[in-house]
């Protein structure tokens, strides 16, 4: 422990670690249903495309049935069933990948904030006097006269 200032204070490497460890223990909270968007998103292409598999083979064993003759009527209900699968597996995979794919963007967002937000306590934490605008949270069209201005009200 150092002594700054009158008071006992952990070291920075150990203040550090508190909050890594901190962040840590969130991460897999914001990262739960991310792995079932994945598999959802990943998996119903290949659920269509195994259901255009069985029609096309629902098709051609109307063919094989019928002695390598068949009707547009017989030879429909197979194709029908291969396309009707191709799109409810597209149909659902779409929006799901896109769903994945915003909401880990946005994971990765709040994990680079919280590293960001850890550096700034560890830092406040183990300096004795403070220096400002080291890491900053305003948003990027604030200028440093708006926010000073802020502080003097």
């Amino acid at each position: 422990m150092q002594r700054l200032s009158g008071t006992m204070r952990p070291p920075r490497a150990e203040l550090r670690d508190i909050v890594q460890e901190a962040a840590q223990l969130e991460v897999p909270k914001l990262e739960r249903f991310l792995a079932v968007l994945a598999t959802i998103a990943f998996l119903t292409p290949l659920l269509g495309l195994l259901g255009t598999v069985t029609g096309m083979i629902d098709a051609f064993g109307t063919i094989a049935s019928s002695g390598g003759y068949a009707t547009v009527t017989e030879l429909s209900s197979g194709v029908y069933k291969s396309l009707l699968t191709t799109a409810a597996g597209l149909v659902v995979a779409t929006p799901t990948f896109v769903a994945y794919s915003y909401l880990s963007s946005r994971v990765n967002t709040m994990l680079h904030d919280m590293e960001r937000a850890g550096i700034e306590i560890v830092h406040m934490l183990t300096e004795s006097r403070p220096i400002h605008g080291i890491i900053s949270f305003q948003q990027p069209d604030e200028t440093a006269r708006e926010i000073e201005a802020r502080q003097d009200r």
